[in-house]
């Protein structure tokens, strides 16, 4: 009842909607799914002036979400159908497609990062429209002449490098440069031309400037005066307020992700805020029913954090509302900036606490991935790693050694360099440091006796390390280097390594593991390589 017939319409299922087609009240309106790739569209019939039939074979119109469409947007889903009301109507019904604010990956898409087609919405009860400060058409930026001319400086920066209205930001200081130079070179490689950083001081803004990107100097103190990197995050809520004020919607990245794509092709960007997620797969990123893995009964509905280092917030009155409420909280209380902008999230109203009304998305979190996804989940799964899919981002979050595996992940997503991301653990540390840690045998012992490449070693009694001369190896476990004394030995017997590994402790009693490479020759020189098990670091021997 209703669907078009073969041949002269998308087919599959339709459901009744309301609306109205160039303000004229048509009979009957319905929302057809094509199966064969999850299309959706909106479909008005008239039996009454009918409209000429499409071609066999044609396509009957866009995909909802794709162009234009010369029908009111307000003749989507509300109201109900009145099939007898008089008179003809004003407009032809026909295939209407809706506008959307970004492409939508339709099925066979290679690219799982560019958004879905939505789900579809109960025909009475569409998601409300984004409550834009500033609308469409207005000026912008806006309010530039508010709060005593401040926001002119800001303003003059967002017509340099806003794109659509919105940026991707960046807030920082002086004392996570290591950090903030690889970010600004992963948005480099990423072609994101509307990035820019906020800099809380001078030093800073030379800093982005001299690398050539753009920087906005904007000098704030935390309210103890801590410099540290979780106290000065807390600042950031104070900076999107004035971006919210000026209309401009905003990415808001801390420097340790890592951005290895434009990211703003996969932002949905139908939400007041839209952010990335702490969970690694759907039941902790989306929430789930109180289970055995995240606790609590079935009464209970638990979802891992919303990361405050990575969101996207539309330049809406509900966004503003969070910011200017954010602002005051991280000026008065004693709280990490994100569980306070978790709590602004999902507190309701009560007696004794207002709620904002804000929209939520939660961001794919294989695409805007922690570093838990990536080096516990994508690593091992050969469907997505290494050369599957490339995500948009990789917020270092979860691992203390960021600039580090920030490098590494460039490498491999940019650069395309195998195998560095292997070297390191799931956890902590690299896997090395595991292979580092045994209880080293001394070269003269019974068991550095037994071993053929500490009994090589020995005998050759000197080595070249990376080139430099002379690393001597001494039969009590003395190794005298160019840096300073140090020590060596063998691994233990019954350890698989005895045969070919030996250990050095030199230069703050660092370990370094060397390797046998090939085979022990009958006399002459051999080669081992060592590696550094703080770092990985490599070097022939």
């Amino acid at each position: 009842g209703g669907s078009p017939g073969e041949g002269s319409g998308p087919g599959g299922g339709a459901e009744r909607a309301g609306g109205t087609a160039g303000g004229a009240l048509c009979p009957w309106a319905f929302e057809a799914v094509r199966p064969r790739d999850g299309s959706r569209f909106r479909v008005w019939l008239d039996d009454r002036q009918p409209g000429p039939a499409p071609a066999p074979g044609s396509d009957p119109g866009q995909p909802l979400g794709h162009g234009g469409g010369q029908h009111s947007s307000s003749s989507g889903h509300g109201g109900s159908l009145d099939s007898s009301s008089s008179g003809p109507p004003a407009a032809r019904c026909a295939w209407v497609p809706e506008p959307a604010p970004r492409p939508l990956r339709r099925e066979g898409s290679s690219d799982l990062c560019v958004p879905r087609a939505q789900v579809p919405v109960p025909a009475r009860a569409p998601p409300r429209p984004l409550n834009y400060i500033h609308p469409d058409g207005a000026p912008f930026p806006a309010n530039c002449d508010d709060e005593g001319g401040r926001l002119q400086p800001l303003c003059a920066a967002l017509r340099r490098v806003a794109v659509g209205r919105e940026v991707v930001a960046a807030v920082s200081n002086k004392n996570i440069f290591a950090n903030l130079g690889l970010f600004l070179e992963g948005l480099g490689r990423a072609n994101v031309t509307n990035g820019m950083v906020v800099a809380l001081d001078p030093e800073t803004a030379d800093f982005v400037e001299d690398r050539g990107f753009p920087a906005f100097l904007r000098p704030l103190r935390t309210r103890t005066g801590d410099t540290s990197n979780h106290a000065t995050s807390g600042l950031k809520f104070r900076i999107l307020k004035e971006f919210m004020l000026v209309g401009c919607s905003v990415l808001l990245s801390d420097v340790d992700v890592a951005w290895l794509r434009d990211p703003f092709p996969a932002l949905y960007g139908d939400a007041d805020v839209e952010g990335m997620t702490d969970g690694f797969d759907d039941v902790s990123s989306y929430g789930a029913p109180g289970s055995g893995v995240l606790g609590g009964g079935r009464s209970a509905f638990r979802i891992f954090a919303r990361n405050s280092g990575m969101f996207y917030i539309s330049a809406t009155n509900e966004s503003l509302r969070m910011m200017e409420r954010m602002t005051h909280r991280m000026a008065t209380e004693s709280i990490w900036d994100q569980t306070a902008y978790n709590e602004e999230q999902f507190y309701l109203s009560t007696d004794q606490h207002q709620g904002l009304g804000l929209s939520q998305r939660v961001m794919n979190y294989l695409c805007f991935l922690n570093t838990k996804v990536l080096f516990k989940y994508v690593r091992e799964e050969p469907r997505l790693y290494p050369d599957a899919y490339a995500p948009i981002g990789g917020h270092v979050n979860y691992h203390p050694e960021k600039p580090q595996r920030m490098a590494d992940i460039f490498k491999h997503y940019q650069q395309g360099q195998r195998g560095v991301l292997e070297r390191w653990n799931g956890g902590e540390g690299l896997k090395i440091a595991n292979e580092c840690k045994f209880q080293g045998v001394v070269p003269e012992s019974a068991a550095g006796k037994a071993s053929s490449v500490v009994t090589a070693v020995l005998a050759a009694g000197k080595a070249e390390w990376g080139g430099v001369r002379w690393m001597r190896f001494r039969g009590d476990g003395t190794l005298e280097t160019p840096w300073g004394k140090g020590s060596w030995g063998g691994v233990p017997k019954g350890d698989k390594r005895a045969a070919t590994v030996v250990w050095a402790n030199f230069f703050g009693d660092t370990r370094h593991l060397l390797t046998l490479k090939g085979e022990l020759p009958a006399g002459g020189p051999f080669t081992l390589e060592s590696i550094r098990c703080t770092d990985g670091d490599s070097v022939k021997v």
